[in-house]
């Protein structure tokens, strides 16, 4: 059952912080910080994703 089907109601940020987590838990393999970053900085872009949560300055 995913999040849609809970209805779960998150802020981005905090599903962002399980991106690692998620990455090990289905490779089996630690995700390489370049690689985590790349994949933040693409939904970081994506200012319809956020709601009305504040997007991150980095």
């Amino acid at each position: 059952m995913g999040y849609y089907a809970l209805n779960v109601r998150e802020p981005l940020s905090v599903r962002l912080s399980y991106v690692p987590t998620y990455f090990e838990t289905y490779t089996d393999e630690k995700l390489d910080p370049q690689a985590e970053a790349d994949f933040r900085h693409k939904v970081i872009a994506r200012k319809e994703l956020w709601g009305d949560e504040r997007i991150p300055v980095r």
